[in-house]
């Protein structure tokens, strides 16, 4: 879930389960460097303390540096067997085909619409709770996850939102969202 160059962005692994039923996640948020001691004190949100615990990664600059996100996937790409890459195409065009054309990973944009993230929606919903949900209690993705506001469309079908509350971010859970659309087509 890229962001534009000053919100935080969001990278997340899923692991379907393999003998325990237990789906893993692993998500690494990212934050300009230069400003977040700033938005800490603004915001309230301990930014500092997550990167310090390594939940959270602070970019050179003050703007978010694609570069060092790219960096992050080719290595997870390099320890783990990536199936593919789904993104948001609104913002991660030319990461998508970086991936593909200097990675060899496989882009697989998904729309953010009702359809395309309702079914995924609802599976991280009923992961977590039914417990089959392993996160690693990354507190970065916990108040993520307390910022989330559902909407519905006519039809039944739902996705996030952060609400009325443009502060509270939930890249994340958006990008965990994401990453369910395809990882539990290859369960």
């Amino acid at each position: 879930d890229l962001s534009s160059k000053l919100d935080l962005t969001a990278l997340a692994l899923v692991f379907p389960p393999l003998e325990d039923e237990l789906w893993r996640l692993w998500v690494r948020c990212y934050i300009p460097k230069e400003t977040m001691l700033e938005r800490e004190r603004v915001e309230h949100i301990p930014y500092s303390a997550w990167h310090r615990d390594g939940w959270i990664e602070a970019t050179d600059g003050d703007v978010i540096d694609y570069q060092w996100i790219e960096k992050d996937i080719y290595e997870l790409s390099e320890k783990y067997r990536v199936l593919e890459v789904a993104y948001d195409p609104w913002s991660a065009q030319q990461t998508a085909l970086r991936c593909r054309d200097d990675m060899g990973l496989e882009p697989v944009p998904i729309r953010q619409g009702f359809m395309s993230l309702s079914e995924p929606t609802k599976e991280l919903e009923r992961l977590v709770v039914s417990g089959k949900l392993a996160h690693g209690g990354n507190p970065c993705l916990a108040w993520q996850a307390n910022n989330v506001s559902i909407n519905h469309d006519p039809a039944a079908n739902i996705k996030i939102s952060k609400g009325r509350k443009q502060k509270h971010k939930i890249d994340g859970i958006a990008a965990t969202i994401n990453a369910l659309a395809r990882a539990s087509l290859w369960d």
